[in-house]
């Protein structure tokens, strides 16, 4: 069985499409997580289903523990309030593939992601992983990683609050873990959450996380050091009001390997 773990924060349609995408599968654990205070979202969860705890929390890293707390599932998958399910049949096609191959500790798959300015972008995944400078290996919305691999390595680390993913994977980088990539897309990402409000403190937590890991070389440095001026540009684009060269410089790159 997967346990799926939602948190949500004073989001209430974000969450119940989120839920609606899970609903009907068989074989799947729902838990949500609401650190809010949003009264649609406290009564809409006295009739869901699945699990759930409404409570404050320190930040998503906490709220992902809580839920950790709850799975009973052999696998788990983080799809946060806003990120639907689109291919309901990844989840059976993953739950069969780690039962049949043990040496398999997380799988991942490409996603749809909703960009603010030129709507939905095809985001690949592949088997192997781009430049860790680059942030994210995979993307977080389609990974489900065996339970076991949290008994081994640990839970969230509270210290990150954005960049709390990326740290985790780098661990089960540093156990040398074994991963799968399913070459389609599975999940739609909500492009205006939390990841992509807050840039510069993204990089700096990633640089954090990988002084953490000791993953860090001169070659990985200079990469964020040219991720910084990027986001610089960026930003400026964004401020002087250039929208549309951002535009066009996203287009250029609108199918995104990662």
């Amino acid at each position: 069985m997967i346990s799926i773990i939602s948190i949500t924060f004073n989001n209430f349609e974000e969450l119940k499409n989120t839920i609606n995408s899970i609903s009907n599968i068989p074989n799947v654990e729902s838990i949500v997580i609401n650190g809010g205070s949003c009264e649609l979202t406290k009564e809409f969860l006295k009739t869901y289903s699945g699990i759930s705890i409404s409570e404050k929390d320190e930040g998503i890293s906490d709220a992902f523990n809580k839920g950790l707390k709850l799975v009973t599932g052999e696998a788990i998958m983080f799809l946060n309030s806003g990120d639907l399910l689109i291919d309901p049949t990844y989840l059976k096609e993953v739950d069969d593939l780690l039962k049949l191959n043990s040496e398999i500790s997380y799988v991942h798959s490409d996603i749809l992601y909703d960009d603010v300015m030129l709507g939905p972008i095809h985001i690949e995944s592949t088997s192997k992983p781009r430049s860790l400078a680059k942030g994210m290996p995979y993307p977080h919305q389609s990974l489900i990683i065996r339970k076991e691999v949290f008994n081994t390595i640990g839970n969230f680390d509270k210290a990150f609050k954005l960049a709390m993913d990326y740290d985790l994977v780098l661990r089960m980088f540093k156990i040398r873990c074994k991963g799968f990539h399913v070459p389609r897309m599975t999940v739609r990402m909500d492009g205006g959450g939390v990841s992509s409000k807050f840039d510069y403190r993204i990089l700096n937590e990633n640089f954090k996380a990988l002084r953490k890991n000791h993953f860090l070389t001169p070659k990985i440095c200079l990469r964020m050091i040219m991720s910084y001026l990027l986001m610089t540009v960026k930003i400026t684009l964004v401020k002087i009001n250039c929208t549309l060269i951002l535009k066009i410089i996203k287009r250029v790159g609108r199918k995104v390997k990662i």
